[in-house]
């Protein structure tokens, strides 16, 4: 599998809530609509990967972050991680930026999928 980015950038905190709302935020980031066969890929692999879901639940995980989306459309989906904690918004924006520059396919795009993520949560982009 080929990975970027640095060994010394911390991994992100895999428990399901902090999993889930990365998830919802990338899957909001990468695909305004309906997620085509990359976007849907590069969460797969994020899950997998760096989120520590298993290979036996992340189907499931994955269709739950589509019914959500699907149910609540785009913007709902995003108001509802608007309704978190400005740090909690400014935690999950960080996290987003770590596990776009460990991608092989996003780490090219970090600087753009950084500015997406503080552009739809209303937070600071990160300092480089």
């Amino acid at each position: 599998m080929r990975e970027a980015g640095s060994a010394t950038t911390p991994m992100p905190p895999a428990d399901p809530e902090t999993a889930a709302e990365l998830l919802l935020l990338l899957r909001i980031v990468l695909a305004d609509s309906e997620a085509d066969g990359r976007s849907a890929a590069a969460l797969r692999r994020i899950a997998l990967r760096d989120l520590g879901i298993s290979e036996d639940g992340v189907d499931e995980v994955l269709s739950e972050i589509e019914h959500l989306v699907g149910a609540a459309g785009t913007g709902g989906a995003l108001a509802a991680l608007r309704e978190l904690s400005a740090q909690r918004l400014s935690e999950l924006a960080g996290l987003a930026g770590s596990v776009a520059a460990r991608d092989w396919e996003l780490a090219p795009e970090r600087g753009r999928v950084e500015a997406r993520v503080a552009a739809l949560l209303g937070v600071s982009t990160p300092s480089p």
